[in-house]
């Protein structure tokens, strides 16, 4: 999708003289994922979420870790919005599981959108 105008300020969408919370239009309710910005596109929405928790527990031993190992992007397609097409982009993490007994090294924020 080619630009517009260019990235809106972090967890406002700016359009004139209005100022709307992103968090609170695109995802009411959602925890752990904050919108980093909002950018107009000439055909579209694009959306950057990221990620807020701490930490997050291993889905194999449960034993919580705040080592991160790395870090991704997911894109998502999402409905339309006023007829505009919206593309989702998620920024996940990938954490170190620190249980010597558990076989599982590494695992994925699984944050819900």
């Amino acid at each position: 999708m080619p630009r517009s105008s260019g990235c809106l300020n972090g967890n406002a969408l700016v359009m004139g003289d209005v100022c709307l919370s992103a968090q609170g239009v695109f995802f009411p309710g959602t925890t752990g994922v904050r919108v980093e910005c909002v950018e107009g596109l000439v055909d579209g929405t694009l959306v950057q979420l990221s990620s807020t928790r701490s930490s997050r527990a291993c889905p194999d031993c449960g034993v919580a870790s705040r080592r991160v190992h790395s870090r991704y992007g997911r894109q998502l397609d999402d409905c339309p919005i006023a007829g505009r097409p919206v593309l989702v982009r998620l920024t996940v993490r990938r954490f170190f599981c620190d249980n010597p007994t558990c076989p599982r090294r590494t695992f994925v924020d699984r944050s819900t959108v």
